[in-house]
């Protein structure tokens, strides 16, 4: 697929993150360096995803797709997890949020400005690629995911997550932000599976985790109904501290994300002109 191609497969681009990203002029993240420890402390809800499904990542090379913003997951694999970091945006005022988050907790990071699908990359190559949130802006997956797989060294695997959208969020976010929810597609384990397949990946775990989600804590429609469930959201979010399992289990009605640990096949199916 060619690029204005794969440009057409998704929902949002340069123009729309960098607008999102620049409104953001204050994040808690960006300030202390202990915001919000029952999610992403060391044994914080999303630090424990990662090690639950990982184990240590001493020395990996890690690289993330959409890494910019006050970004607590990228953190977490450095500070916790020991891994070798890099984080790909094409969006400068997140990556500039990055980078501060980074400096603020002392830890190292190569970050990078550019276009996940050309940026060259040279010669490097990376044991592990993640992505939190980003499969979901994408109509068709394959391109995508075979993009991952050219930059993964020998034996390298993939773990990423999304919103669970097959949730009760589907009712409340979809009613009350529908411009926020029309960015977003519903990927079924189905759907991903069929597409790693054809981009010589395996999904070694599908697994659902987190707090439940009723939508994005700013709601477009500003009536009370939307105020309350914003409110909610926020109530739930910290949850975690009181009752710190979410990280392990999670409904396919009541989990807040969904995610995928994939593996490359030994074997990759041959690519063709169309996904």
């Amino acid at each position: 697929m060619s690029e204005p191609e794969q440009r057409e497969q998704e929902l949002t681009d340069a123009a729309f993150w960098e607008r999102e990203w620049s409104q953001v002029e204050s994040h808690p993240a960006l300030v202390s360096t202990d915001y919000a420890p029952h999610l992403y402390g060391e044994r914080g809800l999303y630090t424990r995803v990662l090690q639950r499904h990982l184990g240590s990542c001493d020395g990996v090379r890690v690289l993330e797709f959409g890494a910019g913003g006050p970004n607590m997951h990228l953190l977490a694999l450095s500070k916790y997890l020991h891994a070798d970091v890099a984080g790909i945006d094409y969006s400068p005022a997140s990556l500039d949020q990055l980078t501060r988050l980074f400096e603020l907790h002392g830890e190292p990071l190569h970050a990078i400005e550019g276009d996940f699908f050309t940026h060259d990359f040279g010669d490097d190559r990376f044991d592990l690629i993640v992505h939190w949130g980003v499969a979901e802006h994408f109509v068709d997956l394959v391109p995508f995911l075979r993009r991952c797989r050219e930059l993964l060294a020998p034996g390298g695997e993939m773990l990423f997550t999304m919103p669970n959208l097959e949730g009760i969020a589907r009712a409340t976010w979809s009613r009350w932000s529908p411009e926020n929810w029309s960015k977003h597609i519903l990927h079924t384990e189905a759907d991903v599976s069929a597409a790693a397949d054809r981009a010589g990946f395996a999904v070694k775990s599908h697994f659902r985790f987190g707090i439940p989600f009723v939508g994005p804590q700013s709601y477009e429609d500003t009536g009370r109904p939307a105020m309350l469930v914003a409110y909610l959201q926020r109530a739930l979010a910290r949850l975690p501290k009181v009752v710190p399992i979410f990280h392990a289990h999670g409904s396919r009605l009541l989990a807040g994300e969904q995610g995928f640990h994939l593996t490359q096949l030994e074997t990759p199916p041959p690519s063709s002109s169309t996904p």
